[in-house]
């Protein structure tokens, strides 16, 4: 088995499976249905629902929350925004006892900013309340620490910029965004989603890749250990934006260390393949994405 074709299953691999997606389908409607019908008045599954994170994104992989947000009428803002003392998490209680109406057999918690509802079968979604700003695709959301506080977010825009990336690009930066999730879960690097995925757009657009370059799943060991050799240059970087909306993303933790023996491997693995000797390569590059990287070479 060649290189393509070893990482074009591992790609694979990291997706969710059809029953899983549609299992995700079912709750979300039926969420944006409960909401709608409590909050507008109205039966639409689709209207006022939005997946976002790396869900939404499109670089989630298979062991991934589902984050959805729901807008709600700007009353309702209105109305705990009067509160003198954390009308944020008035609001998260009030949504939470909305949704247990129809899901009273999950576990069911509020956690800062999010409702977490979690079924047996390892599905878990977080639900953020959310309110539409007068002008543009930004939303305020609660934050029920130090008091009670309104954030804001714009996942629309991040949506829009990861898709126009893939579309140029075609499936590689997505895949690169989903391979690094695999990388981080077998390393316990300590990076969100958001910013995995900022880190591959900048990778793309800051050395101006070439539409060619790493189309090919032949070329995905090439891209690995561009990316890192990248990541081992800005791993320590403290200031990192968010795709498309800008926001600023909390990277305060150094990845330089795992980042350069993710280098190195991946270095190894290239002069395995020049070499000829693809089943070493392949055990550079388990060593980088860990158990999931499963497949033989040869």
């Amino acid at each position: 088995m060649g290189v393509s074709s070893t990482f074009q299953r591992f790609c694979s691999s990291l997706l969710m499976d059809k029953d899983t997606t549609d299992t995700i389908s079912l709750r979300y409607h039926s969420i944006v249905k409960l909401i709608n019908v409590y909050y507008w008045d109205v039966s639409s599954e689709s209207l006022h629902g939005l997946y976002v994170g790396s869900y939404g994104r499109g670089t989630e992989i298979s062991t991934s929350d589902i984050d959805i947000l729901i807008e709600l009428p700007p009353e309702i803002f209105h109305r705990y925004n009067r509160y003198t003392s954390n009308g944020q998490s008035a609001l998260l209680q009030e949504v939470k006892t909305v949704i247990q109406a129809r899901y009273s057999n999950s576990h069911l918690r509020g956690d800062g900013q999010v409702i977490v509802i979690e079924w047996s079968d390892g599905i878990r979604f977080e639900i953020v309340p959310a309110f539409s700003q007068d002008s543009g695709n930004a939303y305020y959301y609660p934050d029920t620490h130090d008091g009670g506080s309104w954030k804001v977010t714009n996942p629309k825009d991040e949506i829009n910029a990861l898709n126009s990336l893939s579309t140029y690009y075609e499936h590689s930066p997505k895949d690169l965004c989903r391979m690094l999730r695999a990388w981080r879960d077998a390393n316990n690097v300590n990076i969100s989603g958001i910013a995995i995925d900022a880190l591959v757009y900048v990778f793309f657009l800051l050395n101006d890749v070439p539409i060619e370059k790493y189309k090919n799943y032949s070329q995905y060991g090439e891209m690995t250990r561009d990316f890192f050799a990248y990541l081992v240059k800005h791993g320590s970087d403290s200031s990192l934006f968010a795709p498309g909306s800008l926001s600023t993303i909390d990277f305060s933790v150094d990845v330089t260390a795992k980042a350069n023996s993710a280098y190195e491997h991946a270095k190894e693995a290239q002069y395995d393949v020049d070499l000829g000797i693809d089943s070493l390569a392949e055990d550079e590059w388990k060593a980088i994405y860990g158990d999931r990287f499963e497949v033989r070479l040869s």
